[in-house]
């Protein structure tokens, strides 16, 4: 696995962690053996010491694997550049296992890939109202729901309501990649972006926007209950 992008800064780990599995899956040089193990080092994964260090039995007995099998694996996995590993010296002490910088960076440049396309327009849509029939035409849950007209950033006494307590994330304005990836989720299920939607705010100083988790939902209801919030915030603005 080599870079090719010199001037390109890996993201913190936490931020392409998905990227990093996806290219570890797609990865033909590695048996499904290694992607397995590989999956496994990261269920032990220490986010504070950047290195996981399970033992070899360990692996074996969560993997189903022959202990013969996961060394095997491990060869490999450093062989195509996925881990760096430091051998334990003498009883009990396990091998060390830690993240290259060139993975890391393969998954960050797929996952500004992915995110840079986003359109951030600052433009407010034409029919805000057709937009919201056609969200709600496509998800029953949602058809026949109704929204209080209050606005999230109603400075009145009133008690919020439920929705209105679904944006509880508030994600800085540098928080360049989370934003974008709301921002793709939003313009794939046809609403305005976060800024046309006037969640837009400050806290402690910082500019940014208050969402309902820190990444959004890929389904389920997570995925409905954040569909919900985002049309009675729709809901809200036209009936001010």
């Amino acid at each position: 696995m080599k870079n090719s992008s010199k001037n390109l800064k890996a993201l913190p780990f936490d931020y392409v962690r998905l990227q990093w599995i996806e290219l570890l899956c797609t990865d033909t040089n590695l048996k499904s053996s290694s992607v397995r193990v590989a999956l496994t080092i990261l269920l032990f994964w220490n986010k504070k010491k950047g290195k996981a260090w399970p033992s070899l039995q360990r692996i074996a007995d969560k993997t189903g694997l022959a202990k013969k099998t996961v060394q095997r694996a491990i060869k490999e996995l450093e062989k195509y550049g996925w881990f760096t590993i430091v051998p334990g010296s003498g009883i009990n002490h396990n091998n060390q296992y830690f993240l290259t910088e060139d993975a890391i960076l393969k998954a960050t440049e797929l996952r500004i890939k992915r995110v840079e396309n986003v359109p951030l327009s600052k433009e407010t849509p034409k029919s805000k109202g057709q937009i919201n029939a056609a969200l709600r035409s496509k998800s029953p849950s949602l058809s026949g729901s109704n929204c209080p007209p209050n606005k999230i950033n109603n400075k009145t006494n009133t008690k919020p309501n439920s929705w209105q307590q679904s944006f509880n994330t508030f994600l800085r304005s540098d928080d360049y990649f989370r934003i974008r990836d709301w921002e793709l989720w939003l313009s794939n299920r046809g609403l305005p972006t976060l800024t046309e939607l006037g969640l837009s705010n400050e806290r402690l100083g910082h500019q940014g926007f208050y969402v309902p988790s820190p990444n959004p939902p890929a389904s389920g209801l997570a995925e409905e209950k954040a569909l919900l919030a985002f049309t009675c915030q729709l809901d809200s603005l036209q009936l001010t």
